[in-house]
């Protein structure tokens, strides 16, 4: 083994310069053949592209090394900024609607019942099992430790995609730009729902994708995180599209030129990385024989889901009038992303940032009906665009130039919340009524005002502090003492209640007696009237307990007419005892 001997290079803004030195560095290696010829850059995070020359030029050396200042300090400061503006959301009472479903799902799974058969919703797998490994004890607690886990992996993915992308300020700017996006309620980051569990799945699978090169390992992990994503939720889905759109552009001759076998070969890993997790997926259902029951819930009952309410799913496939807009507006901004590109007037970089925006903020518009937490998804595009945003600006462009980029990327921000704002989709979804004629902002101060009075300063009681959220968990308090007393001696497992608050099975220990655990799942899977009717009928229910103010339909009311007798009645539940069999 041959002594080592070096080349020390501090460096300072010498972007331009360092890919012409090191090169005639590693040319006099044949010079000195009894020494292996090392080369260490020790770089002061310069805001040029310094790092970035050098890491492409260590993929053609391999003895050459880069140190530069990481700013572990800030990174601490920020995560230990996130935690704090996330502690509030592990004190919230039982009161989110999603979270209630998954973990009503979740309880009937620890019993043995088959997903998407004996319980059903319209989510891939990986939610429900995630709200499973949160145990039957503080169910909630654990999914919102998870969720703050997830974060965490995400605003540190995002600070190492961006720094990758630009610099190590510029990924500062990123990071510190996502975290009050993430850690408050202001887009639902303190819900423990399917968007903030694929964000870094998301995240860290652009990282590895974007600096994979020719590392077969590296396109199939960058793969199979964004297959691991979409088992979340299949609006992650357009993530990989964006990603794979830009590989096309910038590392195939799909469009410039006729592609061969190897322009194949440099998607496949990725590809095949990303079919793994999903025919794991439907492996295992083939294995229980519910393959059939997973498609149809991805296939049929999603097509109903984001027409909800609409009952016609068929006219989604063949796409209504907003759907068309929807798919123009992406064939539009990617037609314009990629003439920029061939055209010389974006690089790569931009070019992965915009496409990745582009497709991610589609994802928030698949549904007909639009939630605050779907903007979740456009996180990671656009904590990235601001940076490259600020890099673009930092650049020695005409001044006029310059003010045209602001401008329109500033519009073309406002036009973008604009269109999701339909129906009021920012308004933060508290039940209390309290808030409803303030502002966004407004809000969120309310929310960390409501935690202080009560964790802090004990002003407030935890029935007022509950009271902030909504009175679900008063009214579910006042349903279980009511089955406690007055119905004790029916199973729990024959209590079936008609409402559109899931966390009351969890929340009160009472079994899901039909497949569907709220109200409104009957709208978001096909023929859900009558998988509700018959779930009842099979069960052979004693008691239903009806939510006042939840909508019911013909067909249950023709049948709790004829085969149940209403006994009881408080200022929210009616509740009915089976008279005779049906």
């Amino acid at each position: 083994m041959r002594p080592k001997t070096g080349v020390i290079l501090p460096t300072f803004n010498e972007a331009k310069n360092i890919s012409n030195v090191i090169p005639k560095i590693f040319a006099q290696d044949p010079a000195i053949p009894t020494y292996d010829l090392h080369a260490l850059v020790i770089d002061d995070n310069t805001p040029d592209k310094s790092q970035h020359a050098v890491r492409n030029l260590i993929k053609q050396f391999q003895n050459l090394h880069l140190i530069y200042s990481k700013f572990y300090p800030f990174i601490l400061l920020g995560i230990f900024a996130f935690i704090v503006m996330r502690i509030p959301s592990l004190a919230e009472p039982h009161w989110y609607g999603d979270e209630g479903i998954y973990a009503a799902i979740a309880q009937e799974m620890s019993y043995d019942e088959i997903l998407y058969k004996d319980i059903w919703d319209n989510k891939p797998h990986l939610i429900y099992w995630l709200f499973l490994l949160a145990g039957n004890t503080n169910r909630l607690l654990w999914a919102r430790i998870f969720n703050l886990a997830a974060g965490i992996a995400t605003i540190i993915g995002i600070y190492i995609l961006a720094t990758e992308l630009t610099d190590t300020k510029k990924g500062f700017l990123a990071f510190f730009t996502a975290i009050p996006l993430l850690a408050t309620p202001l887009l639902e980051g303190n819900i423990a729902n399917a968007e903030n569990f694929f964000l870094p799945l998301i995240v860290w699978g652009l990282y590895l994708g974007f600096t994979a090169g020719e590392n077969k390992r590296k396109q199939l992990i960058s793969g199979i995180l964004f297959g691991f994503a979409s088992l979340f939720k299949l609006s992650a889905l357009l993530d990989f599209a964006g990603f794979i759109l830009f590989l096309i552009f910038t590392r195939t001759r799909f469009i410039s030129k006729k592609p061969d076998i190897k322009d194949v070969s440099k998607l496949s890993f990725f590809a095949f990385g990303f079919l793994i997790p999903i025919l794991c997926v439907s492996l295992f259902e083939l294995t229980r024989k519910n393959f059939g029951n997973f498609a149809s819930t991805m296939f049929v009952d999603m097509f109903c889901y984001v027409s909800y309410p609409g009952k016609n799913w068929l006219g989604v496939i063949f796409f209504p009038m907003t759907g068309k807009v929807k798919l123009l507006l992406l064939l539009a901004g990617t037609i314009i992303v990629g003439l920029n590109f061939f055209s010389r007037k974006m690089d790569k970089k931009e070019v992965f940032v915009a496409l990745i925006l582009l497709f991610e903020y589609m994802g928030t518009l698949v549904s007909s009906r639009h939630y605050v937490h779907y903007l979740l998804q456009v996180l990671p595009g656009f904590s990235l665009f601001i940076a490259i945003l600020i890099t673009k600006l930092r650049t020695p462009l005409p001044l006029l130039k310059k003010i045209n980029i602001f401008t329109i990327s500033i519009l073309g921000f406002y036009l973008a919340l604009i269109t999701f704002n339909q129906g009021d989709a920012m308004q933060v979804n508290y039940g209390c009524g309290k808030l409803s004629d303030k502002n966004l902002f407004y809000k969120i101060y309310a929310y960390y005002e409501n935690y202080v009075s009560y964790a802090i300063l004990r002003s407030k009681s935890r029935a007022d502090y509950n009271l902030f959220f909504n009175n679900e968990e008063a009214d579910m308090e006042i349903l279980g003492r009511n089955l406690n007393s007055v119905f004790a001696d029916i199973p729990r497992d024959k209590i079936y209640v008609y409402t559109n608050r899931a966390w009351t099975y969890p929340y009160l220990g009472i079994r899901v007696p039909i497949c569907l655990s709220t109200e409104h799942q009957r709208y978001t899977t096909k023929n859900g009237h009558n998988k509700l009717l018959n779930g009842l009928k099979e069960n052979k229910t004693q008691l239903i307990v009806l939510e006042k103010g939840v909508p019911s339909f013909e067909g249950l009311e023709v049948f709790m007419s004829e085969s149940y007798k209403n006994v009881m009645e408080d200022g929210k539940y009616q509740y009915f005892i089976m008279a005779r069999h049906p």
